[in-house]
This record gives structure tokens, C-alpha cells and sequence, in this order.
């Protein structure tokens, strides 16, 4: 069923880009084609990388008193553990679907309504950073708040593979047994963590690109596509960390406010614990930057934006 369901949302996110491939061809272009592009680039990323994220969310989850070795002991235990118990299909299943699910929805606003906040703001090219960073964090907000209860989906998958039946089946399951309060379940965090990344990861990005260009004199092309990516990995990461690990713990915990569930972890696991997960959440987001980013700049050439 993982394997099917992955295959439909897969299917669903070519045969748009390859509509919306047609309407740019007739000159309809619209934010639409922002927001396709993006959607599709970061849901492609993220089915490739879905290991990395499995791995940083099972290291999350493990309350581990300070001073106490892991049982997993990083990532490679991890992925290890993860594919002894159930080979490869262990390692890329779980939450794959939910993953590509959130990013068409979030990853679309994100990515799709920065450029027309940006211009707005008068950080377009080699505008001002102020104005990349701002419609960075406006564009990661309601991506955030949009993507929300596909975001608890995920990360329920990815902490436990069998916590729903079915991916496709899961919102309804949310909303039946949870209702609206269990859709916003974590939403501060999690939001102000899409913010937060969406500037350490657009805003980066552009800017560096920008700023490449500037020095070397040359024009757009793949090479100055991974070297703004790759910085854009590490920024995005570092500033995401200790947000990344409280929405987590929300998100798979009964505990309703982020107050307790922080002080939970400072006080039991230390202020360090925040960071956990830091590596495999680079070796997900700093491939995710080189994949992402040059297949979203193909596609918006592709579609004349």
C-alpha cells in the first residue's frame, strides 16, 4: 500500500508539472508556476532523501537522560538498525508519501510565494538582504500554517511507520480523532521553524547566488545553482536545529504546550539535547539544497519564469 500510494502522489506531481508545462507554453503564466515548481522540486528532494529524515526524527524522539549513551548512537546505527529490521523498503517507507504530501502544500508556498514577496519588497537580484529575508519568513509562515496537519502526519510516520494504515487516509483520521486541535498540534513551532528555515534556506541561497554572480561577472548557470546550495544547507540546518527537535517532540507526544515539552527536554536530556539530529538533518537539507534548487531552476526556466 506505501509502495502504491507513493507511486500516485509521485504520478499526480509529474502529470501537473507537465500540465502546467502546456499552460506556460500558451503564455498563461501565473504565481502558479512558482508555486508548481517549487512544490514539485522540494517533493522530489524529499522522496530522495527520505532515509536522512527517518533517521533524524527516531534520533529525536529517543528521551535520553543527560549524561546517558544513546542506543542508536547517531546516524549510522540508525539507518543500520532501520534496514536490519526491515531492509531497504524500512529505510525509504515510512512517511515517504506524507513527505512528498507536505511538500506539494507547503514546499508550493514557500518556495512559490517568495519571489513575488521579494520583489515586493524590493529584494529582487541584487536587491537588499532585508528584503530576501522577509519574504522568506513571510512565505515560510503560511507555508507552515498551510502544511501543518500534513507536517504531524509525517512525522508520525516517520517516528513510527505503522502509526496510520495509510498515508492517504491519515487527514481524515487526524481530523476524526483529534479534531481542529489536533490539526494545529505544534503549530507554533513548527511554524516558526518553516520560517526560520525558509530564511536560512531561500534567502541564503538567493543571496549567495546573487552575490556569485556579482563577483565573477558571469550569468546564471548550474555551477553558481550548488554553490549557493550548498551554503544555503548548513545556514538552514544550524538555524532550524533546536526547533526542528520541539516540533517533533510535539508532534508524537500528548503533551499540548511547547512551554512544558521544552522544559521537558532541558531539564531531563539538557540544552544540547536541542541539536540532536543536527547531522543526518544536514546530510538530508544540504542534498536536498543541490538537489532541490537546480531542479527548481530548470523547471522555472522550462516553464519561461
Amino acid at each position: 500500500m506505501n509502495i502504491l500510494e507513493a507511486a500516485v502522489v509521485a504520478g499526480f506531481i509529474g502529470g501537473s508539472v507537465a500540465s502546467v508545462a502546456v499552460w506556460a507554453a500558451a503564455g498563461e503564466r501565473t504565481i502558479l508556476h512558482d508555486c508548481l515548481a517549487s512544490g514539485s522540486a522540494n517533493a522530489v528532494a524529499s522522496g530522495l532523501l527520505n532515509p536522512m529524515d527517518i533517521s533524524k526524527t527516531r534520533m529525536q524522539v529517543e528521551v535520553r537522560a543527560v549524561g546517558t549513551a544513546s542506543q542508536r548512537s547517531g546516524v549510522l546505527r540508525t539507518l543500520r538498525t532501520l534496514h536490519t529490521q526491515g531492509g531497504l523498503r524500512n529505510l525509504w517507507l515510512p512517511g515517504l508519501t506524507a513527505s512528498m504530501m507536505r511538500e506539494m502544500v507547503g514546499g508550493s508556498i514557500r518556495g512559490g510565494l517568495y519571489i513575488p514577496i521579494r520583489n515586493m519588497l524590493g529584494g529582487e537580484a541584487g536587491g537588499s538582504v532585508a528584503g530576501k529575508a522577509g519574504a522568506a519568513l513571510l512565505s515560510g509562515f503560511l507555508g507552515g500554517i498551510a502544511s501543518n496537519p500534513l507536517e504531524i502526519i509525517k512525522i508520525r510516520f516517520l517516528a513510527n511507520g505503522s502509526w496510520y494504515p495509510s498515508a492517504l487516509g491519515a487527514l481524515p483520521t487526524l481530523v476524526r480523532d483529534e479534531g481542529l486541535q489536533g490539526c494545529l498540534r505544534g503549530i507554533g513551532p513548527s511554524v516558526t521553524r518553516a520560517a526560520v528555515i525558509n530564511m536560512g534556506y531561500l534567502a541564503s541561497y538567493d543571496q549567495a547566488k546573487h552575490t556569485l554572480l556579482a563577483w565573477s561577472g558571469g550569468s546564471d548557470s548550474p555551477r553558481y545553482h550548488v554553490l549557493a546550495s550548498l551554503a544555503s544547507g548548513l545556514i538552514a540546518t544550524t538555524v532550524s536545529a533546536p526547533l526542528d527537535m520541539l516540533k517533533t517532540r510535539i508532534m508524537t507526544s500528548r503533551q499540548e504546550s511547547s512551554l512544558s515539552v521544552l522544559s521537558g527536554i532541558i531539564k531531563v536530556e539538557g540544552p544540547r539535547s536541542l541539536f540532536r539530529g543536527w547531522l543526518p538533518a544536514y546530510f538530508r537539507l544540504g542534498p536536498h539544497s543541490l538537489i532541490c534548487f537546480p531542479i527548481q531552476e530548470h523547471i522555472r526556466h522550462s516553464l519561461g519564469l
